[in-house]
């Protein structure tokens, strides 16, 4: 599948059968090489899917037409940054983001995107440093964030009194942070991080659990890939051979279940979009409408964010009211 621009199409929205305004959104995803690049390829064809359904709608950003434009990241933060200034410095002039493939291009992506004046919504990647308005101002998510069960976590060891705690992870920005957050809450509750162990390669899984049990790690957290459990608990019970207690905050990632956080992103912008127009219209920045925006425009990008904050809707996969906090 090569970089490519694809859109909805309605040419009759305006009501008088006039062409409807398009409106760039962009997504970066890895569609070729990487081994996530199936699940990039069913998000464009996807958002292209839910783009043409929103441009159906006469109630939703009537005389305009989501269209959306979309780079091969190969699954390198790299390249992504690479591929982003070129759709910001080649194609037409995009009003937002809805996408960025994994939690490294996120990083990369979502640390830019805010000096371009660029709203970032992500459904399938996330780390805990993008939820930070100081780093990430333009970052919103609408996906599962595998912090949330850091709590839990916590709860279930306050429970039968465990204050030593070790934790495994692999490699991957997505649970280094969510383990550097679960540290931290152990830290705050005179909790005894015994040791963490990082696992690069699934080969060398067994490597990393004679660290944990060097350190003498009985009560272990782990944060991994469920592909990736099998191996690991494989190893883990190889390993010991007396009982101990581990808990793994594993990310499932499925089309099928990932799809809702998508088709959420996709509507929580156009409904920023739309709400940002009727502000327009009723003479929020003078004259200005949306097909007025440039990457230089940082007051209709305040307003964009404004309008995330304020929208709420019954979304397909929870209820989205402020989604920074989701």
């Amino acid at each position: 599948m090569p970089d490519t621009l694809v859109s909805g199409s309605n040419l009759t929205r305006t009501g008088n059968g006039s062409e409807p305004i398009p409106l760039y959104i962009g997504t970066l995803q890895p569609t070729s090489i990487h081994w996530w690049s199936s699940y990039g390829r069913f998000y464009v064809d996807f958002l292209r899917w839910v783009f043409e359904d929103i441009n159906s709608r006469k109630d939703i950003l009537p005389g305009y037409e989501l269209r959306l434009v979309w780079k091969d990241t190969q699954g390198e933060a790299g390249l992504a940054a690479r591929q982003m200034f070129e759709l910001l410095s080649q194609g037409p002039p995009l009003l937002a983001l809805c996408g960025v493939g994994l939690s490294d291009e996120l990083v990369m992506v979502g640390n830019v995107a805010q000096h371009y004046n660029l709203p970032l919504l992500s459904y399938s990647a996330h780390t805990s440093n993008s939820l930070s308005r100081d780093g990430f101002q333009s970052v919103y998510i609408t996906n599962y964030q595998g912090e949330a069960a850091n709590k839990p976590f916590l709860a279930i060891l306050e429970h039968f009194g465990w204050s030593r705690v070790s934790t495994i992870i692999f490699k991957d920005v997505m649970f280094e942070t969510q383990m550097e957050q679960f540290h931290s809450l152990l830290s705050s509750r005179n909790m005894t991080l015994a040791t963490s162990a990082v696992i690069s390669d699934l080969g060398q899984a067994g490597d990393s659990i004679q660290r944990l049990k060097q350190f003498g790690a009985r009560i272990i957290v782990g944060a991994f890939r469920s592909t990736q459990a099998p191996y690991i608990f494989c190893e883990t019970a190889n390993e010991y051979t007396q009982r101990l207690a581990a808990f793994s905050a594993s990310s499932i990632h499925t089309q099928s279940r990932s799809a809702p956080y998508a088709y959420d992103a996709a509507w929580a912008l156009a409904l920023t979009l739309n709400r940002t127009q009727s502000k327009l219209s009723e003479g929020a920045l003078n004259d200005t409408r949306l097909e007025d925006f440039d990457y230089s425009r940082e007051d209709m990008f305040k307003l964009n964010l404004r309008s995330i904050e304020e929208i709420a809707f019954q979304g397909v996969s929870v209820s989205l009211s402020s989604l920074h906090d989701q």
